[in-house]
């Protein structure tokens, strides 16, 4: 591998503005994921955090190298982990959000029942089935390693957006499912004092009938 002649970093830059032009695309990608992750789960998407600092140390191992004239086959393989570790702070946001959904709305269905979620958010079975798609997507992207990013890109624009954009609308009409849940109990109550009080009196006029 052929030596770059010392040179300052202004100068070697440009030999590398492709990959760091598609660096910033994927880092900018990779924050906005890590924020809707954010948005959805309330609270620090940390593996993904860690993803992009480990890509900011590379981009920073990467521009010494090059400050210092370094291989350029050196700097490049800098930058290519540097571009793949975006994609894994993605990929983990993207994880973190399905994960969420998923749990919300079975915690829901169990908490409230299936009647008074449908009622309340009739789309309930859409939002399922996308998260069911892109469960299945990310379970298959474990066994093609090779084609992963390629498989979470496709979820991205797709299934996953309508996840976040359902959860919303979900989370929305949470106080209508609360309510018509408590009215359900509250009839469910009154149904089974009303069929023992009925028991009760078919007794007594049975017994009074005895006599």
């Amino acid at each position: 591998m052929r030596k770059k002649e010392p040179a300052n970093t202004v100068t070697a830059l440009p030999d590398y503005a492709e990959i760091l032009t598609s660096i910033c695309k994927e880092w900018d990608k990779a924050e906005e994921d890590i924020k809707v992750a954010e948005q959805v789960g309330d609270q620090v998407v940390f593996p993904s955090v860690k993803e992009l600092r480990y890509a900011g140390r590379r981009v920073v191992d990467a521009l010494q190298m090059i400050a210092k004239g370094g291989d350029d086959a050196a700097i490049k393989a800098l930058f290519d982990d540097a571009r793949f570790n975006c994609y894994r702070a993605r990929h983990d946001a993207i994880d973190a959000t399905v994960a969420t959904a998923s749990t919300e709305i079975s915690i829901s269905v169990k908490r409230l029942g299936y009647d008074a979620v449908l009622r309340a958010f009739p789309r309930y079975s859409d939002l399922l089935g996308h998260i069911r798609n892109v469960q299945e997507n990310l379970a298959r992207s474990r066994a093609k390693r090779d084609d992963r990013e390629l498989i979470y890109r496709t979820v991205e624009s797709g299934d996953f957006t309508s996840i976040v954009r359902l959860l919303r609308d979900f989370r929305q009409s949470t106080p209508i499912m609360t309510s018509l849940a408590k009215s359900d109990r509250f009839w469910r109550t009154v149904g089974v004092i009303g069929a023992v009080v009925g028991i009760v009196a078919t007794l007594v006029l049975g017994i009074w009938a005895l006599l």
